[in-house]
């Protein structure tokens, strides 16, 4: 099945996907709410090989799945071309760092109508086919695996749902069953279960070459069993799904012709220069990602650099090499990545090649003979979205071993962390106040400070920008970019990412330093 075919898939719905199959996906009522953060289970076993293994003794809870879950989720999100999204505001709040917050388009609509003026507290989304296998085990309220509405794309569970119940119905949601489940909500769109099976089928398949299975979609016996056996922190190989446009399939092999008479040897080259003596290069490595070689010898020190919405391939580059040479050329980092903004603010295309910046750290970590990489990631706005792609892509990436790093990510103003801290070894969100005014998304930096020090990852950081000469709040949000933002009233990006004279880049965060919940 290539990607092509899926749109039409899903929209099909019951009755092509499952025809004759012997297993027809049922809507089964499901009441879990995920287990908090700081829950215990002494009977919790997070470091067992597979899925059957973790369940055994877990309640209701899926600690332990992070790893197989973010592959299958970035092989879903791949598979699904746009059918779900991830959605972020500051009003809205995952009591989890297990709570993927992943929808149709329309339920994303929906909810950020309803966060427009109201919190809202999410216990559960959507749920990948691994996570529901572990409910089913040890939670007797849980559906089968590939039957839940939660993997449809389309439910939440709602916390506060007294207070802005209403609200949700009002904006799209419907409340199938508000006398067994007040907490349920669902929102229309396409139904995913099926793609979401697939996604584990892919996988398994492409880890599993002598042992495969039929890639339709279908939770029968042969694929739960399967399951069952798969590692709970991700397989060797992640993604499978087809390559996007900056990495095409290769041509055709040409019809062989007669081979030339072989010329003679040529004279051996002479040997490369040792990195630290190699120039320095750049070059375009992936959709919005631009790889920036420095000749400096600490070639385990990596900065990644994420701009806004609205940031170009030019201004993103432009930020970059400024960060470069007030801060990283400074301690003789060698490895510079510079990422332009997302096409829409919410990043609702996921059209930035991450997949080709875990290739390259993939490929550092090997000339580094497995020492450890220094990775700091800065993210401006709603770069943060991109960021978070990123981090889901580099959980798979850790746990199978192909990137050995510590990594430090610094969010500047922008959108919440939305696949858990425990990727990163160090979290710091960063607002800018001045005067009485802030940037735009204090908030959201304040509320995932929180659980930044209380796990002791790390803890906000205020930048003061009172000599900026701002008077509104949104030249407050490039005055972390900025000593002197261009448009005292509100942004201007192209030329804040850009243009230095009279000014210089802010590194006060990165100065500051970001460590342990101080």
């Amino acid at each position: 099945m290539t990607r092509s075919t899926l749109p039409s898939l899903v929209l099909l719905g019951s009755t092509a996907l499952w025809g004759c199959a012997a297993e027809a996906i049922t809507d089964e009522p499901d009441t879990h709410a995920e287990a908090p953060d700081d829950a215990t289970f002494d009977d919790l076993d997070t470091t067992s090989a597979s899925l059957a293994l973790s369940a055994l003794g877990r309640g209701c809870t899926t600690a332990g799945t992070e790893g197989l879950s973010a592959q299958l989720l970035d092989e879903m999100l791949c598979l699904s071309e746009g059918a779900v999204v991830e959605v972020s505001h500051p009003n809205i709040v995952a009591t989890s760092s297990r709570v993927h917050l992943i929808l149709s388009p329309e339920g994303r609509d929906a909810l950020l109508r309803t966060a427009a003026t109201r919190r809202i507290e999410i216990n559960s989304a959507f749920r990948t086919i691994a996570e529901q296998y572990v409910l089913s085990r040890g939670c007797s309220v849980a559906a089968s695996p590939g039957r839940s509405n939660h993997e449809t794309g389309r439910a939440i569970d709602v916390n506060n749902y007294r207070s802005v119940g209403g609200a949700l119905v009002a904006n799209g949601f419907s409340h199938p069953l508000p006398s067994s489940d007040p907490v349920h909500y669902e929102a229309p769109g396409a139904d995913l279960r099926s793609v979401s099976v697939l996604a584990f089928q892919r996988l398994w398949n492409a880890n599993n070459p002598t042992d495969r299975l039929q890639e339709d979609g279908v939770p029968g016996g042969q694929t739960l069993a399967r399951l069952a056996r798969s590692p709970a922190g991700g397989f060797a190989t992640g993604r499978t799904c087809e390559a996007s446009p900056e990495d095409p399939a290769p041509p055709p092999a040409p019809a062989p012709t007669p081979a030339p008479p072989p010329p003679p040897p040529p004279t051996p080259p002479p040997p490369p220069p040792p990195p630290s003596t190699r120039p320095a290069f750049s070059e375009v490595i992936g959709t919005g990602v631009t790889y920036h070689w420095r000749a400096r010898a600490r070639t385990d020190r990596v900065l990644v650099v994420y701009g806004g919405y609205g940031a170009s391939d030019a201004a993103s580059t432009g930020w970059a090499t400024a960060l470069d040479g007030a801060w990283l050329a400074p301690r003789d980092g060698a490895h510079l990545f510079s990422v332009r903004g997302p096409a829409a603010v919410d990043y609702r295309g996921l059209e930035i090649g991450n997949s080709r910046i875990v290739r390259r750290l993939g490929e550092l970590t090997t000339a580094s003979a497995g020492a450890p990489l220094e990775i700091t990631i800065v993210a401006h706005s709603s770069g943060a979205f991109v960021a978070n792609e990123l981090f889901a892509q580099l959980v798979a990436a850790r746990a199978s071993g192909s990137v050995v790093a510590s990594i430090t990510y610094y969010n500047l103003d922008g959108a919440r962390m939305n696949v858990g801290l425990d990727v990163l070894e160090a979290y710091c969100p960063v607002y800018a106040t001045s005067g009485s005014l802030r940037s735009p998304n204090a908030d959201s930096a304040i509320a995932d400070g929180r659980s930044s020090t209380t796990s002791g990852k790390g803890h906000v950081i205020v930048v003061d920008a009172s000599a900026s000469g701002c008077t509104g709040a949104w030249c407050v949000h490039d005055a972390l970019i900025t000593s002197r933002p261009h448009n005292p009233s509100g942004l201007d990006v192209a030329r804040d990412y850009t243009d230095w004279v009279g000014r210089s880049v802010v590194i006060d965060y990165l100065t500051a330093g970001c460590s342990g919940g101080s």
